[in-house]
């Protein structure tokens, strides 16, 4: 199969959950994307690191997507010692894939916001179009910062994608869930269940590794 068009959306996934998979779903779907690839991120650059190591993150997200054609994991990421750069993951997809395939890299609102932080930012037009996830009652602030560059590229329809591989900056609504890994941290820890937040296999993983503090006796 050829591929034309690839999503790419990255996060801690501490532990991956049903929130995570239905905006890679939608996004998908809203975009035509032939493939989505969720990233765990290894070490990351901006933030605290995450609970649980690398490989057990990304051996949680394999789980989650275990017989879904269109939602993929890659492990890039965590099988890195230093820290990832989304930028160096960009340039590698994009070598791997090749000039003719459009990339899209998806990102919340408010890390969007906060992007012109990120290492090599301004190259990322250059490897992918950025995808904001906003939520409905979200609005774009008058005053860019720095981003102010990127206005030009701005639009509203995903349809606008297609004639072009990278470049653009497209946001778009996806459907809000109240969901989050740090409550279901939360609820693990209190000893509580997390069961219908996220998929089984997972939870049984979580269970069986002690994770976040379980116990394995827990259902």
């Amino acid at each position: 199969m050829s591929l034309s068009h690839i999503g790419v959306l990255g996060g801690t996934f501490d532990p991956v959950h049903l929130g995570h998979l239905r905006t890679a779903l939608e996004l998908v779907e809203l975009l035509q994307l032939d493939r989505m690839s969720l990233v765990p991120t290894g070490v990351p650059p901006h933030r605290v690191s995450p609970v649980a190591d690398p490989r057990r993150r990304l051996e949680m997200v394999e789980l989650a997507l275990r017989g879904d054609p269109l939602l993929q994991a890659d492990g890039r990421e965590c099988r890195k010692t230093e820290t990832a750069y989304t930028v160096e993951t960009l340039r590698e997809m994009r070598a791997e894939v090749g000039a003719d395939v459009a990339l899209s890299f998806c990102v919340g609102a408010d890390a969007f916001i906060g992007m012109q932080s990120w290492y090599c930012w301004q190259q990322l037009p250059e490897l992918c179009h950025i995808i904001v996830m906003a939520r409905p009652a979200w609005h774009l602030p008058e005053d860019l910062g720095a981003l102010e560059v990127w206005r030009d590229r701005f639009v509203y329809q995903g349809d606008t994608l297609a004639h072009s591989r990278a470049g653009k900056v497209l946001f778009v609504s996806t459907t809000p869930m109240d969901i989050s890994s740090t409550r279901i941290r939360k609820l693990i820890g209190a000893g509580n269940s997390p069961r219908y937040l996220l998929p089984d296999a997972v939870w049984h993983y979580i269970q069986q590794h002690r994770l976040y503090g379980a116990a394995q006796a827990l259902t």
